[in-house]
């Protein structure tokens, strides 16, 4: 549950973006899911945290069981094949916890 002065509708407001590995068909082919659906959902907890952190500074005030279920229904998951930098600043990248799901050498931005 959210603090009170939060909801979900201000809090998406503006919604983070994240680079992902690129895949070679963004549907897999069998059942007909977004292969990059399925790497962040493979992702859910370290997504989930992250977001509440930006909106939550007190971990005790997170909701105390969040599964793959509530993490479905409080956020929309895009994919999108092609991300333009339109900026002059040089990119900025942060270092995950999660490094060992990166074996392919990608970065999750």
């Amino acid at each position: 549950e959210l603090p009170m002065d939060l909801t979900l509708e201000n809090a998406n407001d503006d919604s983070e973006a994240f680079l992902v590995p690129s895949f070679d068909s963004p549907i897999d082919p069998v059942d007909g899911t977004e292969d990059a659906i399925k790497w962040v959902e493979k992702r859910w907890r370290m997504f989930f945290e992250h977001i509440l952190s930006s909106w939550i500074l007190d971990e005790a005030e997170w909701p105390k069981k969040r599964t793959l279920k509530m993490f479905r229904e409080w956020f929309d998951v895009e994919y999108k094949s092609m991300v333009w930098d339109m900026g002059n600043e040089p990119l900025i990248f942060e270092e995950w916890d999660d490094e060992d799901e990166f074996d392919d050498g990608s970065l999750l931005h």
